[in-house]
């Protein structure tokens, strides 16, 4: 994991609990089912919120949890990490009940000694199920208050972990309730963080979509995560070098899961579900301004129902004018408002032939021009509509011209629906199969062919450019 997305993820995570923590609440419940990153966001919480703390643990030593968590070196000494095993205890000694007095007491003393070294610190128990399942229920409340007394008069903050999602006296006590949670979709996990609770604080949004993506608690809020651009500071787009035989899409990130980026002479299926809008064009916008900054030829056929300002509108800002009235060529349906658009090709029609030798023209202009392939966007979901009754023609003129890109070592990416006729054409024909879809308000990125997993796609509006993040669901 890169620095730069580390920073990000804590901020993120920072946002949503700041406001719960700066109003001096003194304990957080964090529950869930074994493995649905429980650690992972007490650890995560601790490394965001930028305080000392202790973590005390019935599972892991020091050495383990940082294998685990590499980065939590940055944020927990060894002296900071505490093991306690009632088990153990329990093998020497054959007095049950001394026994469950003794490692309640031991837990107390740590959790006292601590709350008055640390002061406006965070103290993790992991996990309070096992810290005190040997003694009484009654004792196990009475512990439970003294624990957070302790802790509040101190300024400190409790997480407790637990496994018991019914656990109704910690849930009343605490300050805090977030549950952690997953679910098996299409062969990936979707977790999901629910806030059931910040004392004090506003929920906007009480269900967030996470990952654990390089053992890091990964939170986003489908409130925040949206695209700005452009805007005053807008700025030109910075260029990928492409390796040689390929085509960058744009995105560092992409391109190192692709493998140095598409290789010319591919085609890519890019396949829209039910999604913003604003994801498919800057997924677009990418690669298309990559190609054209980095001085490489690029054709857009637009769809009828798009107004073709509404392309440029994602890449007018962020390159020179010189590149796009050389570089561009976006061919368009509707009749051009007479400004000096020379990147505008001739308006296609519904005639599929004539479409075919309109297109062809320019692509042989373009070829004897730069002798560079160049980069195709081409939405055939519009195509298609417009021309229902003469799909197989369609086809037809589509496999001609895929020989074609192939030969000549283009890239060209086919926008498509599933519930499109030509769609499963597509799937055939493509090299690299994209999905952009949408879970509990995020979009998603899966890279179908060849399968590379699934990703949350995050705008990133910090460049100043198009660009986003990919965080995978683990």
């Amino acid at each position: 994991m890169q620095i730069e997305e580390l920073l990000d993820s804590r901020r993120r995570l920072a946002e949503i609990f700041q406001p719960f923590f700066t109003l001096r609440s003194n304990s957080l419940l964090i529950k869930g089912l074994p493995g649905t990153g429980k650690t992972t966001l007490a650890l995560s919480l601790l490394s965001s919120m930028g305080v000392k703390g202790l973590y005390i643990s019935t599972r892991v030593s020091y050495t383990d949890l940082i294998n685990q968590f590499p980065w939590a070196k940055d944020v927990l000494a060894e002296e900071s990490v505490v093991s306690i095993n009632p088990s153990d205890v329990s093998s020497k000694v054959s007095i049950v009940s001394d026994l469950r007095l003794a490692s309640a007491l031991t837990l107390l003393e740590k959790v006292m000694n601590a709350s008055i070294h640390l002061k406006d610190g965070l103290i993790i128990l992991d996990s309070f199920d096992a810290l005190t399942k040997e003694i009484s229920s009654e004792e196990r409340s009475k512990m439970l208050k003294s624990i957070i007394a302790i802790a509040d008069a101190n300024n400190n903050i409790i997480v407790f972990i637990s496994e018991k999602p019914d656990d109704l006296e910690l849930g009343y006590i605490c300050d805090g309730i977030i549950s952690l949670s997953y679910t098996i979709k299409n062969g990936f996990k979707l977790r999901k963080m629910s806030i059931e609770k910040l004392r004090g604080v506003r929920i906007d949004c009480p269900v967030l979509p996470f990952s654990l993506d390089c053992s890091f608690f990964h939170v986003i809020n489908p409130l925040q995560n949206r695209c700005v651009l452009p805007t005053d500071d807008s700025r030109l787009f910075e260029p990928h070098k492409s390796m040689e035989g390929y085509i960058s899409t744009g995105n560092k990130q992409l391109d190192a899961i692709l493998g140095n980026g598409v290789k010319q002479g591919s085609v890519i299926l890019l396949e829209v579900g039910d999604v913003n809008r604003q994801v498919l064009a800057y997924f677009l916008a990418c690669i298309v301004l990559n190609t054209l900054r980095s001085k490489r030829p690029a054709i857009t056929i637009s769809s009828s129902e798009r107004p073709y300002k509404s392309i440029l509108r994602y890449l007018q800002a962020f390159c020179t004018r010189e590149e796009i009235n050389d570089y561009y060529t976006l061919f368009i349906f509707e009749k051009r408002d007479g400004k000096d658009e020379p990147y505008l090709a001739n308006e296609l029609t519904d005639d599929i032939v004539e479409n075919e030798r309109i297109f062809m023209n320019k692509y042989e202009e373009v070829m004897s021009r730069y002798g560079k392939s160049p980069l195709i966007t081409y939405d055939l979901r519009w195509r298609e509509m417009s021309a229902s009754d003469r799909l197989g023609e369609l086809i037809s003129k589509l496999i001609s011209g895929i020989r074609m890109i192939r030969s000549n070592g283009c890239v060209e990416i086919i926008i498509n629906a599933a519930h499109m006729k030509s769609y499963e054409f597509s799937k055939q024909a493509a090299d690299i199969h994209i999905k952009l879809v949408e879970e509990d308000g995020i979009p998603l990125l899966v890279i179908k062919r060849p399968y590379k997993g699934i990703y949350m796609f995050l705008f990133d509006n910090s460049k100043g450019y198009p660009y986003y993040r990919l965080i995978q669901m683990v």
